[in-house]
This record gives structure tokens, C-alpha cells and sequence, in this order.
């Protein structure tokens, strides 16, 4: 189902389109392409952790996605820049030691 909905009958005086939006948060699963079950082990991991709502799973799965994403954009660039096609590990740290949002990384590829 679309987020967006309209039809011509919904079309004003002035032939712009009224579009209702449907702002239903979409199923957790749907969030996130990591499994939940995963995620929620990690985070299980902090010992002040006792509780997570099945929301703040699929929020952090789906933060997750969006920083991996970010980090292989990243890493595909200085490949690039390097005049390769195949990203190799000394790409990834080079990315680490280069990028300083990413620098939490360093000494943990070696």
C-alpha cells in the first residue's frame, strides 16, 4: 500500500490534487532487512539494557542499514579514487584512517 494516496476525484478547484497520506508506521520487519532476533541480542549486550520495544529494534536495525550503507559508499570511493574495481581490505582501512566519523573503526580490521 502506497503512502500516498489519490484519485481524480480528489482534484480541487484550483487542479491541484489533495493527497491523503497515510502516516501508519509500517511493520518492524519492514524496516529493517537485518533480523530483529540479531539485533536484539546486540543490544542485549549492555548490561544497562534490560527491556527494547519492538520500535526502537527496528529503528536501530534500520540506522544500522543506513550507516552500512554510508561506510561502503564510502569505502567504494577511495577505490575509486585508487583506480581499482575490487575493493580490498586496505581500501577499508584506508577508508577508517581517512574519514574521521569513521575513525571509532581504527585497529579493528588488520
Amino acid at each position: 500500500m502506497s503512502n500516498f494516496e489519490a484519485d481524480k476525484s480528489s482534484l480541487r478547484e484550483d487542479g491541484c490534487t489533495s493527497v491523503e497520506i497515510n502516516h501508519s508506521i509500517p511493520a518492524a520487519e519492514k524496516l529493517s532487512k537485518l533480523p530483529l532476533s540479531r539485533v536484539k541480542i546486540i543490544v542485549k549486550t549492555v548490561p544497562s539494557v534490560s527491556l527494547v520495544t519492538s520500535e526502537a529494534l527496528a529503528s536501530i536495525g534500520f540506522l544500522c542499514e543506513q550507516f552500512i550503507q554510508d561506510f561502503c559508499r564510502s569505502v567504494i570511493e577511495v577505490t575509486a579514487q585508487e583506480g581499482k574495481k575490487t575493493v580490498t581490505k586496505q581500501h577499508v582501512q584506508s577508508t577508517v584512517q581517512s574519514t574521521q566519523k569513521y575513525e571509532f573503526l581504527d585497529g579493528i580490521i588488520e
